[in-house]
């Protein structure tokens, strides 16, 4: 072979040696791109035991006891499920739509310094998220601030579009579409439907008050519910007992508290309810009433009646854990309602019938 040959061969192996090079660095930085990545895994769901959320000067952790999650923050109360799974599905479902910036120094203005970083401020650092297993980290980001789009519309202004965000603390900042927020407020965490009793298996309900006594009953889960020894001129007022069924379907409450002398004082005894299932499981609870004077202005001397429920017994003869949960729960806590929902155990027996219609 000719020297001019050799020198054409040997500048066409410099050129595909640089090609080569060049090719395998952008296929190593476009396989190391997060973009397009679910932020977790599914497995987090299965292998975590304890999950932190920290903004600012507020810190919440979830964590599991068993097969139950609880909140640390309010006394090991048990977190609901649902907000549980809607967390763990907004980590694993959502994907990196785009890397936004590099520069470290623009983590402030998209609300993504933790608060130990330095020149972090209530504006500026954003709300870290971390799934643990026995104290190690699995998983950790940090949320900021929504994007905002405009709106094609000019009378409806612009919406939140998106969330910028970092991964563990990198100092990169990514957009995802979704909008997502972490809640640090332990009270948003608590389950607050307490039980669940399908309106088919309430054989009774007893009211027990200084002011009335009475029993709605019914022979079999075919027949209505309706007031005991009714007279040939009172009808049930059907309305009325099915927004009582309708409760026991979801027994919800507002919030929970300690049982303690203070939290019980000046509590006054409104009601006692005992509800009988066919099956034999029982719940028995009663209706606290606290009255508060008027407010500060003058003039307002309105009373104020906040009440609370307090669970005697929640027992299930096919051993729920539902039943047991409420159970020991009871033991522990009181349980806050709203006003409407009181009311509904606070009817006496007339409000439970109507009229008959004359011929």
């Amino acid at each position: 072979m000719s020297k001019k040959n050799l020198l054409i061969v040997a500048a066409l192996l410099v050129i595909i040696a640089v090609f080569v090079q060049l090719y395998s660095k952008k296929s190593k930085r476009s396989g190391d791109s997060p973009v397009g990545n679910a932020l977790a895994s599914a497995e987090l769901a299965d292998t975590s035991d304890e999950i932190v959320i920290e903004k600012n000067q507020t810190t919440i952790h979830l964590k599991k006891n068993g097969d139950e999650w609880t909140i640390t923050e309010k006394n090991d109360f048990p977190v609901d499920t649902q907000k549980l799974v809607s967390l763990l599905e907004n980590v694993t479902s959502s994907r990196i739509a785009a890397l936004v910036s590099n520069d470290k120094s623009r983590l402030a203005h998209f609300n993504l310094l933790t608060k130990t970083e330095p020149n972090s401020t209530d504006k500026t650092t954003g709300t870290m998220l971390a799934f643990r297993s026995n104290g190690k980290i699995l998983f950790s980001m940090v949320a900021g601030r929504n994007r905002y789009s405009a709106s094609s519309n000019s009378k409806r202004g612009s919406r939140p579009d998106g969330t910028y965000i970092r991964m563990g603390l990198k100092e990169v900042v990514y957009l995802v579409k979704e909008n997502l927020s972490f809640e640090t407020n332990p009270d948003e965490w608590m389950r607050t439907v307490l039980l669940s009793v399908d309106d088919v298996q309430v054989k009774s309900v007893r009211f027990e008050s200084p002011l009335s006594r009475f029993l709605l009953t019914r022979e079999d889960s075919k027949a209505s519910l309706k007031p005991a020894d009714l007279s040939g001129s009172e009808q049930t007022d059907t309305e009325t007992v099915e927004r009582v069924l309708e409760e026991l379907k979801s027994f919800k409450i507002e919030n929970a508290y300690l049982i303690n002398s203070a939290s019980e004082d000046g509590l006054k005894l409104n009601s006692e309810i005992a509800v009988t299932a066919f099956d034999g499981s029982n719940f028995n609870f009663q209706i606290l009433v606290k009255t508060e004077k008027g407010g500060l202005i003058k003039g307002d001397d309105k009373e104020k009646k906040t009440y609370f429920a307090k669970v005697l017994t929640a027992a299930s003869t096919t051993n729920a854990s539902d039943w047991q949960v409420l159970d020991d729960l009871g033991k522990k806590w009181l349980f806050k309602l709203e006003s409407w929902q009181a009311e509904t155990w606070l009817k006496p027996r007339k409000d439970f019938l109507k009229s008959k219609v004359k011929p």
